[in-house]
């Protein structure tokens, strides 16, 4: 099975807590610099008890990321599915292999 690992539990979740499993629907490769903050703040904030407010930020790396567009799948009309995006580190290897999956169901899973 593949498997997406996340080191917090993130906001962009809501009522989903993990492990949950989702549909990999699409992966494109964009320069860090080019996402708009606000989507930063969507896919990188995370629950930590610990900060002022009780949120943090994931540090994106620089240059290339990639990002994945996953669905819930939950027996309804896919367009009714919980989507959520995750940014990952950019390397040709393993943006081909996301290309090649798309289609498939991963476990996503907190380390």
């Amino acid at each position: 099975m593949n498997v997406i690992k996340f080191s917090h539990d993130y906001l962009k979740f809501g009522d989903y807590k993990l492990p949950f499993r989702a549909l990999l629907l699409d992966a494109w490769v964009v320069n860090r610099n080019d996402l708009h903050g606000q989507f930063v703040v969507y896919d990188t904030a995370y629950f930590d008890h610990t900060a002022p407010k009780g949120v943090n930020y994931y540090e994106l790396p620089k240059g290339d990321v990639i990002i994945l567009f996953f669905a819930v799948r939950n027996g309804l009309n896919l367009m009714e599915n919980f989507k959520f995006t995750t940014i990952r580190r950019y390397t040709p290897l393993k943006y081909e292999y996301y290309k090649k999956q798309c289609g498939t169901i991963f476990d996503m899973v907190r380390t």
